[in-house]
C-alpha cells in the first residue's frame, strides 16, 4: 500500500523538528514503515494515537501535534490498540506527565488550555490538576474579574469531581479545600465561616494521606493564622453561626508553617513570608527578620513570588526600625 497524501502530510509536519527526527522523504514507501521507524529511533519515545490527536512524545514533552482529523488516516483501530499494549502507557497517563512539566515550567495558560481537552475525564489525577490550572489562571493579574470568577467556580467543580472519584488521594482533598475557600471570596464572610470546618477537615485529611506534602502543612498553617487573626466583629459573627466557632492561635499556625519547612526547606516563598509574619505576631523580631529576609531573597519564578517580595520589602524596614 503506497503512502497516502495525509500520511505524507504527517511526515512533513514532523520534519519541522530536525533535531528530534531526521527524516528524508524518500526513506519510506508505506506509512507502516514510517511508524516502525518512529518507534525504533529512541527507546524513550512514545507514539500516542487517540481519536483526536497524533503526537510524538520524547521524554515527556509534546513536540508536534496535528488537528482533530488526523485519526482518519488509520485504516482500522488495530494499530492504536497494539501501541497502547506495547507502551503500557495510556494517553491520560502521558497527559498527567505533560501537565506536570507545564506546571513546573510555570506555563499556566498553556497548561489550562491543554488540560481543558480532558474536562470530561473520569481520571481524578487529571481533574485535580485541571482545578489547579483553572485557579492559577483565575488568580493571574491579567485575568479580568468576570473570567476570574467563572474559573474559580470551574475549579471548584473539577476538584469536587476529582474527590468523588478518589477520596484516598491527598491532592484531591487539598485542592477541594483550596477551591472551597476561593469561592468563599465571592459568597461573603458568612459563607466562608460556614465552610471553615470543612476546609480544615480536608487539609487535615490531605496531611493524613500524605504527611510528606509540605504544601498541606502550609495551608493548614494559613487556616490557623486566619482564625487567630480574625477581627473581633467577624469572631462575633462566627459565634452567632456556630455554638463553638472555628478558632486557632498564632502558636498553632507557627507549628504548621515550621513543619512545612521541615518537610521541604525553602519550598515556597509564601511559607517563608508567613513564618516571618507569625513571628511578628508572637513578638519574636529576630526570627521574623530572618524569615522575611529569606522570603525577600527567594528566587522569583512566579507572580506570587514577586508579590511576596513586594510585601517583604514593605515589612522589613518597619521591622528593622523596631528591632533597633
Amino acid at each position: 500500500m503506497s503512502m497516502s497524501v495525509r500520511a505524507r502530510a504527517v511526515m512533513n509536519h514532523f520534519r519541522q523538528f530536525p533535531v528530534l527526527l531526521r527524516i528524508r522523504s524518500n526513506r519510506f514507501t508505506t506509512y507502516k514503515q514510517f511508524i516502525i521507524y518512529l518507534r525504533q529511533i529512541d527507546c524513550h519515545a512514545r507514539l500516542i494515537i487517540n481519536r483526536s490527536k497524533f503526537r510524538f512524545v520524547g521524554t515527556g514533552v509534546v513536540t508536534a501535534a496535528l488537528g482533530g482529523r488526523a485519526f482518519s488516516f488509520w485504516s482500522s483501530t488495530e494499530p492504536e490498540e497494539k501501541m497502547a499494549e506495547d507502551n503500557a502507557t495510556s494517553p491520560e497517563d502521558v497527559a498527567v506527565k505533560e501537565a506536570d512539566e507545564l506546571y513546573h515550567n510555570h506555563e499556566i495558560h498553556k497548561l489550562y488550555k491543554y488540560l481543558g481537552e480532558f474536562k470530561d475525564t473520569e481520571n481524578p489525577l487529571l481533574l485535580w490538576r485541571l482545578a489547579r490550572a483553572s485557579r492559577d489562571v483565575a488568580q493571574h493579574s491579567h485575568t479580568d474579574p468576570e473570567t476570574s470568577k467563572r474559573l474559580t467556580y470551574e475549579a471548584l467543580e473539577y476538584s469536587k469531581r476529582a474527590l468523588e472519584l478518589d477520596d484516598n488521594n491527598f491532592a484531591c482533598h487539598k485542592w477541594y479545600a483550596i477551591c472551597i475557600s476561593d469561592v468563599g471570596d465571592y459568597e461573603g464572610s458568612k459563607k466562608k465561616i460556614l465552610n471553615a470546618f470543612k476546609i480544615q477537615e480536608h487539609f487535615k485529611k490531605a496531611i493524613e494521606l500524605n504527611p510528606k506534602d509540605a504544601t498541606s502543612y502550609h495551608l493548614l498553617g494559613l487556616w490557623c493564622f486566619t482564625f487567630a487573626d480574625l477581627p473581633w466583629y467577624q469572631k462575633k459573627a462566627a459565634a452567632v453561626i456556630f455554638t463553638t466557632p472555628p478558632e486557632s492561635s498564632f502558636e498553632e499556625a507557627l507549628s504548621y508553617f515550621s513543619k512545612a519547612e521541615e518537610v521541604e526547606p525553602n519550598f515556597y516563598s509564601k511559607n517563608l513570608l508567613m513564618l516571618g509574619k507569625t513571628y511578628i505576631k508572637l513578638n519574636n523580631l529576630k526570627m521574623a527578620l530572618l524569615y522575611l529576609t529569606k522570603a525577600r531573597d527567594y528566587p522569583a519564578k512566579t507572580e506570587e513570588d514577586l508579590k511576596v517580595r513586594e510585601e517583604t520589602e514593605q515589612l522589613l524596614p518597619k521591622l528593622t526600625k523596631k528591632s533597633n
